[in-house]
């Protein structure tokens, strides 16, 4: 009797711990936007790519209309999956907001910044409280080659349309040696 008694409180106990690593993963304050972010794993020049799109990818601006991935052969094309309900993805759009206008002059780099909410309502709010200005879309249906199934998630397309990268989680996305990565992919076809 005594040993059942210890086992369901250490069986709550987990509970609430999990409820805890649950919440706080998902509901980050807005304090931790201050904090230092890791730097992505980017891949060396020799890595072997993870995959060929087909270009059979595609999202829905805010305002409706489709958008192919297909539209963008021959260019380079980061894809960031977020979602305004996800506590660190809303944490690390100021540096996602910092990267896109480090290139939102170039035509040789498109950025999907994808949102996973079922509407535009919440993802125009957000938005426009926070003052970010880099384009956004609205998933459409799920892609063999770009799964978003835990966000943040980035992919990265290089202009032959091998995905070069995966990355889950924060990243500090505006780091010199990002945008550097991705002048060099972005450069490689010049050669």
């Amino acid at each position: 009797m005594c040993e059942f008694k210890y086992n369901e409180k250490k069986l709550y106990l987990l509970r609430i711990l999990a409820i805890c690593f649950v919440l706080c993963g998902f509901f980050a304050s807005p304090a931790e936007a201050q904090r230092k972010f890791p730097l992505p794993d980017l891949p060396g020049a020799a890595t072997k790519a993870l995959g060929k799109t087909d270009y059979t990818f595609s999202v829905k601006t805010v305002d409706g209309e489709n958008l192919s991935l297909s539209e963008f052969k021959g260019k380079t094309v980061f894809i960031y999956y977020w979602a305004t309900y996800c506590g660190i993805c809303v944490s690390s759009l100021p540096n996602i907001q910092n990267l896109w206008e480090s290139f939102r002059d170039r035509d040789d780099i498109v950025f999907l910044f994808v949102s996973k909410d079922a509407t535009a309502q919440p993802v125009r709010k957000l938005m426009k409280e926070q003052n970010f200005d880099f384009p956004v879309y609205l998933r459409q249906a799920n892609s063999k080659e770009f799964s978003a199934a835990g966000i943040p998630v980035a992919y990265l397309v290089n202009q032959n349309g091998e995905i070069l990268f995966r990355h889950s989680g924060r990243a500090a996305w505006d780091d010199p040696s990002v945008i550097n990565y991705l002048k060099n992919v972005i450069n490689e076809r010049k050669r």
